[in-house]
């Protein structure tokens, strides 16, 4: 069997099975790359991973043809935190799919198109960075206001948020990194307004050329 793999790399496949990890025991790391896949299952056996990275650049069409829709279903059964890392265009699926999930980091690092995701359904994750995505607005800082459970958040890119005061709903949440690489000037004033902030980082253009 299998039950001593720790790291697996899944490339350019088409899963349609919800069985293939659920016995991996020692499984640690798990990369999908280019990846078909229609959920995990149950994974509950899988005490030991902790990091899970996508790299699915198919579009919704191309799944769409091949009669799947990729998620991440069955993360859920883990009674665990894991890290969840994607590097292109995550889908509105997968977001939906990891409500339930215990994130301990979710880092969304690029997406192709303009970023358009709803992210408020992700009440369980503790850790957010999202950078490489186009331009970071109000409105994304309006759905992460509704991420309960959030304690860290990292935000890198084009930004263009003016009111961040929508994430003074969140209890929790006590360290805040902006790397604004435009020249636009980082929106202080309003900043200023987060009252549960106990770590705060700030890096302009200039900082990051």
């Amino acid at each position: 069997g299998l039950d001593n793999v720790s790291e697996l790399v899944l490339n350019d496949e088409i899963i349609d099975q919800d069985t293939l990890l659920s016995d991996m025991t020692n499984l640690e790391n798990l990369t999908l790359e280019d990846v078909i896949f229609a959920g995990f299952g149950d994974l509950s056996k899988l005490k030991k991973l902790h990091s899970v990275k996508i790299n699915a650049s198919y579009s919704d069409d191309k799944l769409e043809d091949a009669g799947l829709v990729n998620n991440l279903a069955g993360l859920e059964t883990l009674d665990h935190e894991i890290t969840i890392i994607s590097d292109v265009n995550i889908t509105q699926n997968i977001v939906n799919g990891l409500k339930n999930v215990k994130i301990s980091t979710l880092k969304i690092d690029k997406i192709d198109k303009n970023f358009d995701l709803d992210l408020s359904v992700l009440e369980n994750c503790k850790r957010l960075e999202l950078g490489n995505i186009g331009a970071i607005t109000n409105e994304i800082i309006e759905d992460i206001s509704f991420m309960v459970g959030l304690e860290e958040l990292e935000l890198s890119g084009d930004i263009q948020i003016d009111n961040y005061t929508g994430l003074n709903n969140l209890q929790t949440l006590n360290t805040l990194e902006i790397s604004q690489y435009k020249e636009t000037p980082i929106n202080l004033n309003t900043i200023q307004q987060l009252t549960k902030i106990k770590s705060l980082s700030l890096y302009g253009a200039k900082d990051n050329c």
